[in-house]
């Protein structure tokens, strides 16, 4: 039996990719009429395909059939279709989840911004209010100060009228005291003159 050699091995390789098949040990020592070692033809074998093998073998992949290839374009194209179909509603669904978030979050907005110019206002209220209450206050305290100031006025009044009604009274009494002295002399000038009349006994 002739020994294995490595250009036996390398044409038996090269017809298995010519007929389009894919070299390996079994098959090339088939090809060789079953002589040689296995690990002599897979030592030859890698050493081949370290060469040129693997050019090789690339070179002589079958093309692909022209039915196979139309097939196989329809099908890409029906995934691509089918893929940004489920891309733009993703992508819809996605702007309208945005939409309504925007479109809560512009209510929130409103709603804090009337919160706010209704506390605004609220404040503008209770500075008019305090402002109102000041002005009573200034006002109650200048009536306060008139009627203090009055009501030392009408003591002092009332002080000199009560003096003028004392000395009123006093005169008063003085001329009621001299009215009756003078109404005893009268009622003793009387009877004097009663007394003293003509034709009168003694």
């Amino acid at each position: 039996m002739s020994r294995i050699t490595f250009e036996d091995v390398s044409t038996a390789a090269r017809r298995l990719v010519e007929s389009g098949d894919r070299p390996s040990a079994p098959k090339i020592r088939k090809l060789l009429g079953d002589r040689g070692g296995m690990a002599t033809i897979q030592k030859h074998l890698d050493s081949w395909r370290e060469a040129d093998g693997k050019d090789a073998e690339a070179s002589q992949v079958p093309e692909m059939p022209e039915q196979l290839a139309a097939d196989a374009q329809t099908l890409i194209q029906q995934i691509w279709r089918q893929a940004r179909i489920a891309a733009d509603e993703e992508i819809q669904a996605d702007r309208e989840k945005l939409a309504q978030e925007r479109s809560l979050m512009q209510e929130k907005l409103d709603e804090t911004i009337a919160v706010s110019e209704q506390q605004e206002q609220q404040i503008d209220d209770l500075k008019d209010q305090v402002k109102s209450l000041g002005q009573k206050v200034d006002e109650l305290d200048q009536a306060s100060q008139s009627a203090k100031a009055e009501l030392a006025e009408s003591g002092t009044q009332a002080a000199v009228l009560a003096e003028r009604c004392s000395q009123y009274e006093k005169s008063l009494q003085a001329a009621q005291e001299r009215e009756e002295k003078l109404l005893a002399q009268l009622e003793k000038l009387s009877e004097s003159i009663k007394t003293n009349a003509p034709g009168k006994k003694a």
